[in-house]
């Protein structure tokens, strides 16, 4: 990967030359475009062959992307690539969730007050990202709808989940600030 970065380097810092009516500009960094662009075609390969390694590599192309951009003046593509370095982020929990199976645990909170089909979509969408959901109904003791009913509302709509937990959290809206 290294050497092939130096040739194909070399290269482009002398293309101007070797090819001066299509490039009549020496690179600005040959040799750092090398590597992106050897670094790239690698992580492609590894992406094909399904390796996590491929996201290491695409979080390092996007981390000198960003800042090859950014210093040459082009905040779009800068910004582009802080975007693919997000994803690539992504992508590596996502594999290693999935190599290690780990069971994921998310909690959702609210008041639910009253639980409506925008909670139900909220809670269904949570539903598939994790392995078990816990929902906290958030209740005071001075709101008109009883977090017991709210609680109901939810494991009513939700009753042949197995992986779903939902619990009140009883407060006193005298203790808050």
């Amino acid at each position: 990967t290294i050497s092939c970065s130096v040739v194909l380097g070399y290269f482009f810092a002398h293309i101007h030359i070797y090819l001066p009516e299509y490039f009549p500009v020496a690179a600005a960094y040959p040799y750092i475009d090398s590597i992106v662009m050897v670094c790239s075609i690698v992580a492609t390969v590894l992406l094909a062959r399904k390796k996590i390694e491929t996201w290491y590599l695409w979080i390092f192309v996007d981390m000198i992307c960003i800042f090859l951009y950014a210093k040459r003046g082009i905040y779009v593509l800068s910004c582009e690539y802080g975007i693919f370095l997000g994803l690539a982020i992504y992508g590596i929990y996502r594999w290693r969730r999935e190599i290690n199976n780990a069971p994921v645990h998310a909690f959702v909170f609210g008041k639910f007050l009253p639980f409506h089909r925008g909670h139900e979509a909220m809670i269904r969408f949570a539903l598939t990202q994790c392995d078990r959901l816990t929902i906290l109904v958030c209740c005071s003791d001075q709101e008109y709808i009883d977090g017991i009913i709210r609680k109901g509302w939810i494991d009513e709509t939700f009753s042949d989940h197995q992986n779903l937990d939902v619990q009140i959290f009883q407060y006193s809206e005298d203790n808050l600030p």
